[in-house]
């Protein structure tokens, strides 16, 4: 009787222990399924797959090189609070670094910390925006998850991802004050964000700051194409 009673316990524990590991595997999944409540400076982790890798092309490379000594595409735009942004604004006297976010895409949550640390090095001489391809309650969740310390444009109907032919989430778009694109990033790698520090400085009229490069990829990497229908980004529509 006491050697059933035994084999029965034992059963239930064994029963809870499976359920708790299923219960922390599906957890698990949720969590990969949800990257903007986690932040990291590991680009690295930013990739939960090979397959979910990214690589900068040649044509991507090709085409954001078109678009420099162009001029830049007008706004007048919300950020996440309501707040109207302007092009003239932000670059009466400054040069403005234009950063594309998926509201979806680890690869943005990872790359954050990186222009943070551009913003900070030159966080006299540059204004920097984000624009996410979401608005209101998901756009505002984006920002108070990432805490961002610059403003973050709602575009959920891709108007400014068009208009700067923003193909992929992480593209980051430099302009000179008075409103002329000086040089578009089709991603992020260490002699990317390398380029960008010297850029800015160059507009700025200051000398190169230091930034940390040596946690980022020596090979250029984009993230998820854009939800965009038509002939930039994937196909589809939110």
């Amino acid at each position: 009787m006491n050697f059933r009673i035994f084999v029965a316990a034992g059963a239930v524990v064994a029963g809870g222990y499976l359920a708790y590991l299923v219960t922390w595997n599906q957890t698990k999944v949720s969590l990969k399924k949800t990257p903007y409540e986690h932040t990291s400076e590991d680009p690295s982790s930013a990739f939960i797959l090979p397959s979910k890798i990214h690589p900068v092309t040649e044509k991507m490379q090709a085409e954001a090189a078109a678009m420099s000594e162009n001029r830049a595409p007008d706004f007048n735009e919300p950020d996440v609070h309501g707040a109207r942004l302007s092009l003239s604004s932000l670059t009466q006297d400054k040069p403005l670094l234009l950063f594309f976010i998926d509201e979806e895409c680890p690869c943005c949550v990872t790359v954050h910390p990186v222009v943070e640390r551009v913003r900070e090095a030159y966080r006299r001489e540059l204004n920097v925006v984000g624009v996410i391809d979401v608005g209101g309650e998901r756009a505002r969740k984006w920002f108070e998850a990432n805490k961002p310390s610059f403003p973050v444009l709602q575009d959920p109907d891709f108007k400014l991802i068009r208009a700067y032919k923003a193909q992929s989430a992480a593209y980051m778009v430099l302009v000179r004050p008075g409103g002329t694109i000086d040089r578009v990033f089709p991603g992020f790698s260490r002699g990317m964000i390398q380029e960008l520090g010297d850029r800015v400085a160059h507009l700025a009229q200051v000398r190169p700051r230091r930034l940390k490069l040596d946690d980022l990829s020596e090979e250029p990497v984009s993230g998820c194409a854009f939800n965009v229908p038509g002939p930039v980004g994937k196909q589809g529509s939110r």
